[in-house]
């Protein structure tokens, strides 16, 4: 008969059978699943490509200006008195010679046709006491008194028509009224301002160059215009100016170009990002912004190249390459150092790549990779 002992004993041994019988089935499981994993090949990953060639770019300049007005004055009255009729709205175009605005009037007016009869009496005098002059009729003293009075009442005529003058606003030039600050029945001061007038076609755009840049700029040269304003227009104009002499506190020059504006976009004040095109020319590696990987331990790209996996077997892979940049033109980018001509790299689709893993390349659609890309393609 089996003792207690022995049946706890056959009990024991039977569970570690069981444990052990499970754990053996289980390491085979475990141990096939790997060697299938491992010998299933990931997908690779679709990107485009490009070969890095070396372009020829013109040497530019950039710098940041303002833009200003050839011609442009707050308008204000030389004399004090009340506004009397306003012959302008705000923001209008006005001709050179347009009366803006007059101040009420009525007495230098009476004044004046009192001084007109004035001096038409005196003339009348005059032309009699010239006549008995030329007869000896009258003393020459006569003659000259008369002769003075004309001259004292056509000096009277023309101070009031300079009065009169003086209380109209007459546009100086040709150009674009802004915001008047008068209204009529308004009592005003001599010098109170009443409405600026800007030209603005064509308008200047004024910049600052470093004195090492002096020897790339001439007059006549072409500027390319950027403003925040009008993120889609490049405006063209021509330096027209470059100041005789060079900051002492700064070492720069101030360089002025003339820019055509017949859309009358542009306003005076504005900030400006300036191009200066020049005739020279560099060459550079260059490569599409978009297949930069901006990074703060360095910028990369991905080199495409065939590699081999663990079993031999070649396959087309992605190689991490640190890039040295340089200048930014359109959708390319100046490569200084790090990769060579006939190269080839990803240009989008980088962002899943890893070192190593495989690459299927399809170009059928590629990004940008003009020099001077249009709205269109951005």
């Amino acid at each position: 008969m089996i003792t207690k002992r022995k049946q706890i004993f056959y009990a024991i041994f039977l569970s570690l059978v069981v444990v052990i019988s499970l754990g053996l089935i289980k390491g085979c499981q475990i141990y096939q699943a790997i060697s299938a994993n491992s010998n299933h090949a990931q997908p690779p990953e679709a990107v485009t490509s490009t070969i890095v060639a070396q372009s020829t770019w013109k040497r530019t300049l950039s710098a940041v200006g303002s833009v200003e007005s050839p011609l442009g004055a707050m308008l204000s009255v030389e004399a004090a008195g009340r506004v009397g009729q306003i012959n302008f709205e705000s923001g209008q175009a006005v001709q050179a010679g347009a009366v803006l605005l007059e101040l009420d009037s009525l007495v230098e007016k009476a004044n004046l046709v009192s001084a007109q009869a004035t001096r038409d009496e005196a003339r009348r005098s005059f032309e009699r006491a010239k006549k008995l002059r030329s007869t000896n009729t009258i003393p020459i003293s006569e003659y000259d008194e008369a002769f003075a009075k004309v001259q004292a009442a056509d000096a009277n005529v023309q101070s009031l028509e300079a009065t009169l003058k003086r209380r109209a606003i007459v546009a100086p030039y040709s150009g674009l009224l802004g915001i008047r600050m008068v209204n009529v029945g308004k009592f005003v001061s001599t010098g109170d301002p009443v409405v600026p007038l800007q030209a603005i076609d064509p308008l200047y755009v004024n910049f600052s160059l470093a004195q090492s840049e002096l020897a790339f700029v001439q007059k006549g040269q072409v500027v390319r215009v950027t403003l925040d304003a009008f993120k889609n227009e490049i405006f063209e104009g021509k330096i027209t100016a470059i100041n005789s002499q060079v900051d002492e506190s700064t070492r720069t020059i101030n360089v002025q170009a003339t820019v055509a504006n017949p859309k009358q976009l542009l306003r005076s004040g504005m900030f400006a990002q300036v191009i200066v095109e020049s005739d020279l020319e560099d060459a550079f590696l260059t490569v599409p912004v978009s297949a930069i990987a901006y990074a703060p331990y360095g910028n990369m790209v991905y080199v495409i190249e065939k590699m081999k996996n663990k079993k031999g077997v070649e396959y087309l892979g992605g190689r991490q390459q640190i890039v040295k940049l340089g200048a930014k033109k359109g959708d390319q980018v100046a490569v200084l150092a790090g990769l060579k001509v006939g190269e080839e790299v990803a240009t989008s689709g980088t962002f899943k790549l890893r070192p190593g893993v495989g690459i299927a390349v399809n170009n059928q659609i590629q990004p940008g990779n003009s020099l001077n890309p249009t709205p269109e393609d951005q």
